[in-house]
């Protein structure tokens, strides 16, 4: 089999797994992370009933709203989001701000529990952010594969070059032919 074969082939065993990686298991996955989004929001709701909390109204607000956000942009939610975000903040400080007072709201409520489902949250969300952005993985690692070897071939290429043309006969054999 060629070189190219091999290269056919693998791109092709490639795009398969990326298919059933976006196609089965990544949806499954996110389906996952929304019903527990869910409960949380359910958990959070209990929170604002029950007196032991005593949750302000805007904490609850802030938070609940944060938690919608999560289910309603799951989907879209990728590393390049996560750009285009970083550069609204940059290009507008209010934007920023506004961002971060939401933050501070939610985090001046210290109870335990609320605390805790806040911690939930954030792994939640970091987890769909790597779920919804693994699949460049199937691109990127054999990117990366081919440029060390394209190094590795540079370095032995130039290795080679520095061998006495006499002990680079020895190498060619019968297959040598004369220079120009």
């Amino acid at each position: 089999m060629t070189i190219l074969s091999w290269l056919i082939v693998v791109l092709a065993f490639l795009t398969m797994l990326r298919f059933i990686f976006d196609g089965i298991i990544v949806p499954s996955l996110r389906m996952h992370y929304r019903f527990q989004l869910f409960a949380m929001r359910d958990e959070l709701r209990s929170m604002l009933t029950d007196e032991r909390f005593a949750i302000p109204a805007d904490v609850f607000r802030a938070s609940q709203s944060q938690i919608n956000t999560a289910v309603s942009s799951m989907d879209n939610f990728h590393l390049s989001l996560l750009y285009q975000s970083y550069q609204a903040f940059k290009a507008d400080p209010e934007l920023s701000r506004q961002a971060e007072s939401h933050r501070a709201l939610i985090k001046s409520f210290e109870n335990e529990s609320f605390v805790s489902l806040q911690k939930r949250f954030s792994h939640i969300s970091v987890a769909v952010l790597l779920t919804n952005s693994a699949g460049i993985l199937f691109w990127i690692v054999p990117l990366i594969a081919v440029l060390l070897v394209f190094t590795k071939i540079k370095q032995l290429t130039l290795k080679t070059l520095q061998l006495p043309e006499s002990r680079l006969d020895s190498f060619y054999g019968q297959h040598r032919t004369s220079a120009a």
